[in-house]
C-alpha cells in the first residue's frame, strides 16, 4: 500500500508561465494492495497530482485506517490531468 512520486525534471525554480504542470495518477492493486503512482515532468505537476491522490482518500474512524473512496469508479483508476490555461487565477475575497 502506498503511493509512488516520479518526477522527470527536479527543480525546484520558481513557476512561469510555461511551467509544466501535467500529471498522470494511476491506481492499481497489486499482489493484493492498493498502490498508487504519480509521474510527472515537474514537482508542480507532482503537488498537482499529490493533491488529487488526497481527495480520494478518506479515513475510516471505525478501522481506523485510510482508504481509497472511489466506488463508483473501481479499481484500477487513471487519471491524466493538465492545466487548461497556461496561469493560475487570482481570487481576491472582498
Amino acid at each position: 500500500r502506498g503511493i509512488m512520486v516520479q518526477v522527470e525534471d527536479e527543480s525546484e525554480a520558481h513557476p512561469q508561465l510555461n511551467t509544466d504542470e501535467s500529471y498522470t495518477l494511476t491506481i492499481d492493486v497489486g499482489q493484493g494492495d492498493i498502490m498508487g503512482h504519480i509521474m510527472a515532468n515537474t514537482v508542480y505537476g507532482a503537488l498537482r497530482g499529490l493533491e488529487t491522490f488526497s481527495q480520494l482518500v478518506v479515513f475510516d474512524f471505525e478501522s481506523a485506517t485510510y482508504q481509497l473512496d472511489a466506488p463508483e469508479w473501481g479499481v484500477p483508476l487513471m487519471i491524466q490531468d493538465v492545466p487548461r490555461f497556461p496561469h493560475r487565477g487570482l481570487m481576491v475575497d472582498t
